[in-house]
């Protein structure tokens, strides 16, 4: 744990993700973004779980939410 542990950090609740580890801004999280900090939850699983996200309209969207693939895909073709 030691190396994302951060200086302030506070209490969590189990299987909700810390927001000290960083965040997206909601509804224009890019993929860029998202994997930023979710290695750090998800240890490199973000694209199974992009691929199989159930909200693919991302209507459920918070600081930590997952970007579905088309989101993501819409977002970088945006920026370019």
């Amino acid at each position: 744990m030691t190396p994302f542990v951060s200086k302030s950090s506070r209490c969590s609740y189990l299987n909700y993700g810390d927001i000290d580890l960083g965040i997206s801004e909601i509804g224009n999280a890019s993929y860029e973004q998202a994997s930023s900090w979710s290695m750090k939850h998800f240890k490199g699983n973000i694209d199974r779980l992009m691929q199989v996200m159930a909200d693919p309209g991302n209507f459920f969207t918070y600081e930590q939410s997952i970007p579905s693939l088309e989101a993501a895909s819409w977002t970088n073709r945006m920026s370019e």
